[in-house]
């Protein structure tokens, strides 16, 4: 039963990227999923779940609705210089 719902899916994604007309890099970044994972999916070698049929249909010719950062944020906060020990004078040593 869930082998026939993962071949249905598989079948539903590949005929959403076909029509959008992306390739299989395009489409992975639009779901923000990796690459390898879709072209897994697309195989038949992993089972699809059905949020990732239902997000690939949400998809529309437009830009993705969430942009990965490129880089940092913001600056990294300024590191503090170290402090320096003074030099203790060497211990005497213990009588016995």
């Amino acid at each position: 039963m869930k082998r026939e719902f993962s071949e249905k899916y598989r079948k539903r994604l590949i005929a959403v990227r076909e029509r959008l007309g992306l390739s299989r890099g395009e489409i992975a970044e639009r779901m923000m999923t990796p690459v390898n994972t879709y072209r897994q999916w697309e195989a038949g070698s992993r089972s699809v779940p059905g949020v990732a049929v239902v997000a690939a249909e949400s998809l529309r010719e437009s830009k993705p609705a969430v942009k990965k950062p490129a880089g940092r944020l913001t600056k990294a906060p300024a590191r503090r210089p170290r402090k320096v020990a003074a030099k203790r004078p060497a211990r005497k040593p213990r009588r016995r």
